[in-house]
C-alpha cells in the first residue's frame, strides 16, 4: 500500500505528534534529530524540523521547542545541543539548563559563581581523595567499603598518592566473559638502571618500548623542576606509573 505525502502528514496532524515526520510511504512517525525541533504536526520530511536558533538548544530527539540557555550560558551557533557557561569553573547541564560548579570549584558566596575551592592541609597521617578529603586510615575504609567498591568485602587498601581506593576487581571472565584476556593491558613502569639512569617501560603483551636519556627528561622537566625525582637510592628499582586527570 502506497501512502501520499498528504496521507501521512494527516495521519500526523490527527494524532497531534509534533516534533515528529512521516517519511513518505510510512506510517511510523521519526522524531526532529537532536539539535532540531518540529514547531507544527503534519511534517511529511526532516526537512520540517528547525535547527536550534542562537542562544538555545536542543538536547532531546523529538523537542516541539528550543529551550532557552539562560542567563549564565551561551550557544552563538544554530543547530546545538548544549550551551556552554560563561563563567570559570562552571558546567552546563542540559538537564536543568543550569551552569553548577565543576569539580575543584565551590559556590561563591552570593551563589551566582563559582571560586576554587581552598583545600586544608592534610596533617596527622591523613591522606587527601581525588575530592579533596583528607582522610585516616579508618576512614578511608568506611569511606572506600560504602561508597566505592561494589561491596565492603571488595575492599583492599587505599592509595594515598592518587587518592584512590584499591577494590577487587571481577575475574577476567566475569567482567567481559574473556575478551580482555585476548586483548593484555597496556603497563606502565618507571625503571632505574643501575647506571643511575631512569628509563619508561611501556609493555603490551609480548611488545615492549622504552623511552630514556633526554626525551625521558623533557618528559618529567614540568612535574620535577626542584629536581628530587632522581635513581641514586633506588637503583634497579621498578615503580608502577598511573596515568590521572587532574583540574587547576
Amino acid at each position: 500500500m502506497n501512502i501520499s505525502s498528504e496521507g501521512a502528514g494527516l495521519y500526523l496532524r490527527i494524532r497531534g505528534l509534533e516534533s515528529f515526520y512521516c517519511p513518505l510511504g510510512s506510517f511510523t512517525p521519526v522524531p526532529c534529530p537532536k539539535g532540531t525541533y518540529g514547531p507544527s504536526a503534519g511534517a511529511v520530511s526532516i526537512d520540517s524540523c528547525l535547527k536550534c536558533p542562537p542562544q538555545h538548544y536542543c538536547p532531546l530527539p523529538g523537542l516541539s521547542a528550543s529551550v532557552p540557555c539562560g542567563p549564565d550560558a551561551q550557544q552563538p551557533l544554530t543547530g546545538q545541543e548544549t550551551c556552554a557557561c560563561t563563567r570559570e569553573g562552571q558546567s552546563f547541564q542540559t538537564s536543568d539548563g543550569r551552569c553548577h560548579c565543576v569539580l575543584g570549584y565551590q559556590p561563591a558566596n552570593n551563589g551566582d559563581a563559582c571560586v576554587q575551592k581552598l583545600y586544608d592541609v592534610c596533617r596527622g597521617g591523613k591522606t587527601r581523595t581525588q575530592y579533596g578529603d583528607c582522610l585516616n586510615k579508618h576512614q578511608w575504609s568506611i569511606y572506600c567499603r560504602q561508597q566505592v567498591c561494589q561491596s565492603a568485602e571488595d575492599y583492599r587498601g587505599f592509595d594515598g598518592q592518587l587518592g584512590l581506593c584499591v577494590c577487587r576487581e571481577p575475574s577476567e571472565r566475569v567482567a567481559c566473559a574473556g575478551l580482555c584476556m585476548r586483548r593484555p593491558a597496556t603497563d606502565l613502569q618507571l625503571q632505574c638502571r643501575s647506571n643511575g639512569g631512569m628509563e619508561l617501560v611501556m609493555s603490551n603483551g609480548s611488545q615492549m618500548s622504552t623511552i630514556s636519556g633526554s626525551v625521558l627528561e623533557t618528559l618529567f622537566i614540568e612535574w620535577d623542576s626542584q629536581g628530587t625525582l632522581q635513581c641514586n637510592s633506588h637503583l634497579n628499582a621498578s615503580h608502577p606509573v598511573y596515568i590521572v586527570q587532574t583540574t587547576g
